[in-house]
C-alpha cells in the first residue's frame, strides 16, 4: 500500500492553508455564485450579525421577512381575518410594520390582510386593542415565545405612524 500511495500536489496544501486563514475552516465554501469567499466576507458577516444583535427592531424585521415566517403567517390568516381572530389588534399592527411591502405571490392571505390593514386610518389604528389573550396564536405563527414583543405594543402607535404615514401612503400596483 505505501509504495503505491498517491501524494497530493503541493498546491492542494497551499489552497487548504489559505482557506483556513480566510474562513477559519477547512470546508470549501462559496457564496452561491461559484466564487470562493474572500478574506473580507467573514468580517462583513460579523458586522451584520453584530448590527442585528445591537438593534432588536432590525432583528425582528429580518426574522419577520423570512419565507418561513410569511408561510406560517399565510397559513394562520387562511382561517383568520386578523392575527387575533375576528378584529384587528396591536399585534396586527406590530406584524404589519415588520413585513416587507413587496410580498411574494405565494402568500395570498398575507397580501389580502396587509392591503386591508393599510386601509385603516391612523386614528383607527390608535384605537386597536392590545390583546394579550391571543399570544398563543401568535406563538403558533412565530414558532417561538412572544413575550419580548408584547413589551413593544406600548410604542407601536407612534412608530407605526412614523414608519408608514398612512395619510400619505399609496401602495403601488406592483406590490
Amino acid at each position: 500500500m505505501y509504495p503505491n500511495r498517491v501524494i497530493p500536489h503541493h498546491t492542494m496544501f497551499a489552497r487548504l492553508h489559505q482557506r483556513l486563514g480566510e474562513t477559519g475552516s477547512f470546508k470549501k465554501l462559496t457564496n452561491g455564485n461559484g466564487r470562493p469567499r474572500t478574506v473580507s466576507t467573514p468580517d462583513v458577516e460579523e458586522q451584520v450579525l453584530q448590527e442585528l444583535e445591537d438593534s432588536p427592531t432590525k432583528k425582528k424585521s429580518v426574522m419577520m421577512a423570512s419565507d418561513s415566517f410569511l408561510l406560517n403567517l399565510n397559513n394562520h390568516l387562511e382561517s383568520n381575518s386578523y392575527i387575533g381572530g375576528h378584529s384587528p389588534t396591536q399585534e396586527d399592527v406590530l406584524i404589519l410594520k415588520n413585513i416587507p411591502l413587496k410580498l411574494p405571490s405565494s402568500v395570498p392571505n398575507v397580501i389580502r390582510w396587509s392591503l386591508h390593514m393599510l386601509s385603516f386610518s391612523s386614528q383607527e389604528i390608535a384605537s386597536f386593542q392590545a390583546s394579550t389573550n391571543n399570544i398563543s396564536k401568535l406563538q403558533c405563527v412565530y414558532k417561538r415565545p412572544f413575550s419580548k414583543f408584547t413589551q413593544d405594543f406600548k410604542c407601536v402607535n407612534a412608530l407605526f405612524e412614523d414608519i408608514f404615514q398612512f395619510e400619505n401612503f399609496v401602495m403601488s400596483p406592483s406590490c
